[in-house]
């Protein structure tokens, strides 16, 4: 059996992640990260479900890029995410939660930064503050 797929080629996610680090340093900033899964979907091809569990991508001025995803989507992340790096955090329950995982794992690979600082604005919203 012959399964088509509908893949997109690297070169594609290549040249988008080219215009977004030029946008990232024509507006001087470190790095950007992104919760959206659309956002997601279209820089590295990988598609999820989101939940109450976030799911977020970094990217640097030099076009790193790492994903943070639960442990559950390790795999799928590994296999279908155009990315440098897949870092992972447990599930609930779990001390300390998501997002102070983030900025302790992941960020500071791709960024660089002394600090971040992050908060939940409203339910699924987060605000992060990163100064380097």
């Amino acid at each position: 059996m012959n399964i088509a797929t509908m893949k997109l080629p690297d070169s594609e996610y290549l040249q988008r992640l080219e215009q977004l680090t030029n946008q990232i340093r024509l507006d001087k900033l470190t790095g950007i990260v992104l919760f959206d899964r659309y956002y997601i979907l279209y820089y590295t091809g990988f598609a999820f479900i989101p939940t109450e569990r976030p799911v977020a991508l970094v990217v640097n001025t030099a076009g790193e890029r790492a994903l943070f995803v639960p442990r559950l989507e390790l795999e799928h992340a590994e296999s279908n995410a155009f990315v440098d790096q897949v870092t992972t955090y447990l599930e609930y329950p779990y001390i300390p939660p998501p997002m102070e995982v983030l900025p302790n794992s992941l960020m500071r690979w791709v960024l660089r930064i002394l600090m971040v600082q992050t908060r939940m604005v409203t339910p699924g919203f987060w605000a992060i503050a990163v100064r380097a």
